[in-house]
């Protein structure tokens, strides 16, 4: 018994349309997604230190809290040279949505992170892990692997000692720090190589 050949159909595939009314990038990007969590983080910061080191004058610059999500964010999905980043403000969905549009060249964002947050940043990195506890965004208890054996959730002794939780934010914030170093080491490598 011979088969029947059946017709193949695709969905409709057009990648040169215009489209009359595009996309808001607002509807593109999930509620939940890690960018507009790291945006509203920003959003609540005190950044009038950052903002005093500004002095006027010159031509107009990029919004200093623009250039902090887009570090933080970068940082957060682990892209960390200036020129990594400048790249993702030109192809990725979720940098668009959170630099406006703008589009700042590497040297913009390494002057930025090297000359005006250089002093603010590990402040801003630590009020940025205490605004993530205190919405419930995270909890520091739980950011620890150190080979213990895990109790089931039944167990009567499942408690977390302020102590540990304690020693365990101070292990983030040295990590942090640790991290910070590696980013400038990076991005010092990077400009070297360049030359």
């Amino acid at each position: 018994m011979s088969k029947i050949k059946k017709s193949i159909v695709f969905k409709e595939y057009c990648p040169q349309q215009l489209l009359f009314l595009p996309p808001s990038l607002e509807e593109l990007i999930p509620s939940t997604h890690l960018v507009r969590v790291v945006n509203e983080v920003v959003e609540r910061m005190d950044i009038t230190e950052l903002m005093n080191l500004y002095e006027g004058g010159g031509t107009s610059a990029y919004h200093p809290r623009m250039l902090l999500k887009v570090l933080l964010y970068a940082y957060c999905i682990k892209i960390y040279t200036g020129r990594k980043i400048a790249r993702a403000l030109g192809q990725d969905i979720h940098f668009f949505w959170l630099s406006g549009m703008s589009r700042p060249d590497f040297r913009t964002i390494n002057t930025f992170r090297s000359s005006k947050a250089k002093e603010v940043i590990e402040v801003l990195f630590s009020s940025m892990l205490v605004f993530l506890m205190e919405h419930k965004y995270i909890k520091m208890e739980y950011y620890f692997c150190d080979g213990s054996p895990f109790m089931a959730d039944a167990n009567k002794h499942k408690m977390v000692w302020k102590k540990n939780a304690l020693r365990y934010k101070a292990s983030a914030e040295q990590k942090c720090h640790q991290l910070l170093k590696e980013i400038d080491a990076l991005n010092a490598s990077e400009f070297y190589l360049r030359k």
